[in-house]
């Protein structure tokens, strides 16, 4: 996610989105945080580089 917002130029910060306990091995759900002013932008950028139709390869 960040690697898209970051092509984008747009800033962001990942933060977990709930406690997560230290024994646990997978990832938990994280929130994205952009400023305000780019929100509608870094949510079209999101869209636009993981539309499947955009995809390339096999």
């Amino acid at each position: 996610m960040q690697t898209i917002l970051q092509s984008a130029g747009i800033q962001s910060e990942l933060q977990p989105a709930v406690d997560h306990h230290p024994s646990e091995l997978a990832d938990g759900p994280t929130k994205v945080f952009v400023p305000e002013s780019t929100l509608e932008a870094a949510q079209d950028a999101i869209e636009a580089l993981t539309d499947p139709e955009n995809v390339i390869g096999p």
